[in-house]
C-alpha cells in the first residue's frame, strides 16, 4: 500500500474517531460546610457528577465551578435534623485568546450566536437554588447533582448538540 494511501486512511480514522468523541463538562468543586461533613459531601457529590458519564471533576482548566454552602438544620443546642444546601455554578471566564479561536471557527462553520451566548454570560451564575433535606448525604448529593444537571449541564449539551447536527448537515 502508498504511503500517501496509508496516510490518507489513518487521518481518515483519525477524524472519524474525533468526531465520535464524547464532549466533556469539566468542573470544579467547592464546599463550605462543617468539617465533620464537608469531605462527606464532596466525596459523594463528585461521585454523582463522574456518574454522569460526560462530566470531569477537575481543579483546573473547567468551563463550570459547583460552589455548595451547606449548613446543618435543626434547634440551636439541639438535635440536626437535616441539611439546606446553597448550590451556585458559574461559567468561568474565557480568555481573549479562546474566544478568538472559537469565533474563528465558528464563523467558519456558520454558527456564530452560540459564541455569542457563551461570551455574553461569562462572569454570571448559571444556575442558582437551594435545597432542603434530611439527615441523609447520600441522599441531598444525588438531588444536588441532579438539579444542576437539569439545568445549566442539560443546556450545554443542547446547545452543543444543536452544534453538531449544523455541522453534520452542513458536511453530511
Amino acid at each position: 500500500m502508498p504511503k500517501s494511501l496509508l496516510l490518507l486512511l489513518v487521518m481518515t480514522l483519525s477524524v472519524s474517531a474525533a468526531a465520535q468523541q464524547k464532549r466533556e463538562i469539566r468542573v470544579s468543586v467547592q464546599i463550605a460546610a462543617d468539617e465533620v461533613v464537608k469531605s462527606q459531601f464532596q466525596s459523594r457529590v463528585t461521585s454523582a457528577l463522574r456518574s454522569l458519564g460526560d462530566v470531569v471533576v477537575v481543579n483546573t482548566d473547567y468551563k463550570y465551578r459547583i460552589s455548595l454552602v451547606i449548613l446543618g438544620l435543626g434547634p440551636e443546642g439541639g438535635r440536626q435534623t437535616g441539611y439546606v444546601a446553597s448550590i451556585v455554578v458559574q461559567e468561568t471566564e474565557i480568555s481573549k485568546d479562546a474566544i478568538n479561536r472559537m469565533i474563528d471557527k465558528e464563523v467558519q462553520d456558520g454558527s456564530i450566536n452560540s459564541v455569542l451566548k457563551h461570551v455574553c454570560n461569562q462572569g454570571t451564575p448559571a444556575h442558582h437554588s437551594v435545597l432542603t433535606g434530611p439527615n441523609d448525604i447520600e441522599d441531598l448529593s444525588k438531588r444536588i447533582v441532579a438539579e444542576i444537571d437539569a439545568g445549566p449541564f442539560e443546556e450545554f449539551r443542547s446547545i452543543q448538540q444543536s452544534i453538531d447536527d449544523f455541522n453534520k448537515k452542513k458536511n453530511p
